[in-house]
């Protein structure tokens, strides 16, 4: 039996992932149609998970580097 598979290769510039990264997700909702608040509603979830992750990464090495500093300014 056949085995048929749809592929979509894409190759981005890394050098501007923001609007790379836009361009994708527009051509997939393209290739998807009637899918598209789905596929949309997924991504946002996951870019939801990651900016917590990311945001509560960046207090932390925030709150160490106001830690550093206050050492640095009172070794007592």
């Amino acid at each position: 039996m056949a085995d048929m598979k749809s592929v979509v290769r894409i190759e981005i510039d890394p050098s501007q992932p923001v609007a790379e990264l836009c361009n994708v997700i527009a051509g997939v909702i393209r290739l998807w149609p009637g899918s598209e608040l789905d596929i949309l509603r997924g991504v946002r979830n996951d870019i939801d998970k990651a900016l917590e992750f990311y945001e509560r990464k960046d207090e932390q090495g925030k709150a160490k580097q106001q830690e550093a500093q206050k050492e640095r300014a009172d070794p007592a």
